[in-house]
């Protein structure tokens, strides 16, 4: 459950933990010496165990806790929540054995055992690393002085169906036990609506992922000085606890309980509460938020419905809204889950955007520096099926039906890191699509194999390896924070929408805008299938540790694959397979298939692909680009971000809130007013805005380390800008 991932309560304080590790080794083995004495051979287990999934730590209040490696969640609730043990009746009669299940760290078993001591106690342990870890958190030397344990290790069988017939068996090996009762945890609905309450509490005070401008950055830019910059000033935040009680004007909830909803109403200097949840909400409830004067905003329907309605009142709010709210899942249920994942993505483009300022000035200066070729409303396709390859696990199947002869007549689109993987099996694809400004595995490759090859590319791409090509042509994609700025474009150029988040997105809408009547889709599995198996296998991506995902993200999606397979994914991959199938539902006279049995993407799904009697003419004589030379000065654009930057230095707090409330410039304006500095830095400089604001410690020329990591920032963009 989301409210017991509570990785913000490990104690952070290295001595305090170094401490607690000490004495759990020598409670460990204060009770291994008398569990020696009952049980040897599983004391000799667990003497030789190597934990492999959990790691024991210690949290804020000093109890033991046990950290998953996989999804770096609690193992156990807090110790104050641990449910306690209720036992059958057994009318009066005192009990010679008790049964029970080890629940969480065993503290409140122990308890019971102690208050209720009997010659034998039927132990089933559901994992024996997390025996292992209770006996380094718990004392269990009281039990095992007056109580012989017999331990029934894991099982599939649930330990209430198995109690009759255990005891049965210690009868017959002369065991007397009777009378003997089971004890079961009792679940207490006020006990867990308390521990939900608590969990909001602390998460809102110590928690800093549940505010949106303290993610830390962890994507492939984090190199760049204005990402090391905002880390920076991030980890000096991370360090302290959030203001608990004021601080954030903007509660977004996810899913929702009677509790935390109540809760919310008594945060004090919150001004609205936005509800994201596909259930209806009763009125007593919303009731309260409006008796407290909070604006309540609400989002419902289905999983992508709710994004939808989120993303249009996003854009309503007052501009610093978003750099001063919170964000909390509220239940327990996938859905919420989901929509919690999804608004942190919205968020992240927004407070946190990918692209950068350095990104934008290098695009500038790439797009420049050699002749555009740009696809417009006039190119034609060959009439060809097209067969548009990603680098997925089921790739395979599709390299091996293509060296068979089986793809002869389709167009073969190789996209982002797939070309390395055509090249060595030999394969040529005819098109090799880019979503990204640059890709050093392109320069690995062998430039005769390249020079057959037509790249097809944004307008930012670095023209050094575009130039490596044999042809080359660019698009604009639609809403973008560079292309729709770049000046003196051809008017028939084409604007390719929705082509994010991943390439295949881009794939199917620039296709699909050029009239594609056909066209299959092999190796976009957008999946996990277990975490030893990548996404993209065979590309740079698989050089990477599976766990990748985990410790960037903290967590995946689980997911049911197109044969309703249980597996995990990104948010941005099931974004991916979302946007797939409403680009696919908007061009119904394309025919779409797919190879890959990973997300649905929409598409009819097919084993293998058909054959095609037809041959590819390529490339087209009526291939019709438009050519363009981009040039900044003509008519003259301001470009230069440093300059908006600058005064940041020396900043009052009057002067950071100012910058904060400032209103979003639209990109439609950037264009008209040709003015993409004010456009590209806007977001970025609130951003440092806020932190700074945050650390509430006057000028950024009164912390060192920051001001110099801004100084090399300015340097860097002022390099940039003199390139273009």
């Amino acid at each position: 459950m989301f409210f017991r991932d509570f990785r913000h309560q490990i104690e952070p304080d290295e001595d305090k933990q170094r401490l607690f590790l000490q004495a759990a080794r020598e409670r460990f083995y204060a009770n291994l010496s008398l569990l020696q004495l009952q049980l040897p051979e599983l004391a000799e287990q667990l003497r030789a165990l190597q934990p492999s999934q959990y790691t024991l730590t210690c949290d804020r209040s000093g109890h033991g806790n046990c950290v998953h490696q996989h999804s770096f969640t609690m193992a156990w609730p807090p110790a104050a929540f641990e449910p306690p043990y209720g036992f059958r009746s057994l009318e009066g009669a005192k009990p010679v054995l008790i049964a029970a299940e080890l629940h969480y760290s065993g503290q409140q078993l122990v308890k019971q055992l102690c208050q209720h001591p009997t010659p034998f106690a039927l132990l089933y342990i559901p994992s024996l690393e997390l025996f292992h870890a209770s006996l380094h958190a718990v004392d269990w030397l009281p039990v095992l002085h007056n109580t012989q344990l017999v331990v029934q290790l894991e099982s599939h069988v649930p330990a209430a169906k198995r109690f009759s017939q255990d005891l049965q068996t210690l009868a017959e090996h002369r065991v007397a036990v009777e009378p003997a009762c089971f004890a079961a945890m009792e679940e207490n609905p006020e006990q867990l609506a308390a521990e939900r309450l608590w969990h909001f509490q602390q998460c809102l005070q110590y928690n800093h992922d549940c505010d949106p401008v303290l993610r830390l950055h962890t994507h492939k830019y984090k190199w760049q000085h204005e990402f090391r910059l905002q880390n920076l000033l991030i980890e000096k935040l991370r360090q302290r606890p959030m203001p608990s009680k004021h601080g954030f004007t903007t509660l977004i909830l996810c899913g929702y309980t009677p509790e935390i909803l109540s809760e919310a109403t008594e945060i004090q200097g919150l001004k609205r509460v936005i509800l994201l949840t596909p259930h209806s909400v009763p009125q007593q409830l919303l009731r309260q938020l409006l008796d407290k004067k909070v604006q309540l905003y609400m989002c419902t329907g289905t999983t992508s419905e709710v994004i939808e309605q989120f993303v249009q009142l996003i854009h309503q709010l007052p501009g610093k809204a978003l750099w001063q709210c919170r964000v909390y899942q509220a239940d327990s249920n996938n859905a919420a889950k989901q929509i919690r994942q999804n608004v942190e993505l919205e968020l992240r483009y927004i407070v946190q955007p990918a692209m950068g300022v350095r990104r934008c000035l290098d695009a500038a200066h790439q797009v420049s520096a050699v002749t555009q070729h740009l696809i417009t409303r006039r190119t034609e396709l060959p009439n060809n099926p097209i067969l548009l390859l990603g680098n997925g696990p089921s790739l395979t199947a599709t390299l091996e039906a293509i060296q068979a002869g089986h793809a002869e007549g389709y167009l073969l689109v190789s996209c982002g890191t797939t070309l390395a993987t055509l090249h060595a099996h030999g394969i040529t694809p005819h098109i090799h699509l880019e979503l990204e400004f640059h890709s050093k595995a392109l320069l690995e490759l062998n430039k005769d194999y390249l020079a057959k090859v037509h790249l097809c590319a944004p307008l930012g791409f670095q023209h050094g390896i575009r130039t490596l090509f044999g042809s080359h042509s660019s698009f604009i994609l639609a809403g973008h924070a560079f292309d729709e700025l770049v000046p003196g474009l051809p008017d028939d150029t084409i604007q390719v929408h929705d082509a994010f988040p991943t390439v295949l997105n881009l794939g199917l809408a620039l296709f699909a805008q050029l009239g594609a009547k056909e066209l299959w889709i092999a190796g976009f599995d957008l999946a996990f299938v277990n975490h030893d198996q990548h996404h993209a296998i065979g590309s740079i991506y698989d050089q990477q540790n599976p766990q990748h995902y985990f410790r960037a993200t903290g967590e995946l999606l689980e997911v049911t694959t197109i044969h309703n397979m249980k597996a995990h994914t990104k948010r941005e991959f099931q974004f991916s397979a979302l946007q797939a199938r409403l680009i696919i539902s908007r061009f119904p006279r394309m025919q779409a298939y797919q190879l890959s049995p990973g997300l649905d993407l929409g598409a009819r799904y097919r084993e293998s692909i058909e054959p095609y009697s037809g041959t590819v003419r390529w490339p087209l004589k009526r291939w019709s680009l438009s050519s363009a030379q981009v040039n900044w000065q003509r008519p003259q654009h301001f470009y230069r971000c440093s300059e908006l930057f600058a005064p940041l230095a020396t900043a009052t707090a009057e002067e950071l809130e100012a910058a904060l409330e400032q209103h979003s410039f639209k990109l439609s304006l950037a264009k008209l007013e040709h003015q993409p500095a004010v456009y590209w830095s806007l977001s970025l400089r609130r951003t440092i805005a806020a932190l700074l604001l945050r650390l509430q410690v006057g000028p950024l020329t009164d912390l060192q380390d920051a001001h110099e990591a801004f100084q090399l920032m300015l340097e860097d963009f002022i390099q940039a800008e003199a390139k273009i």
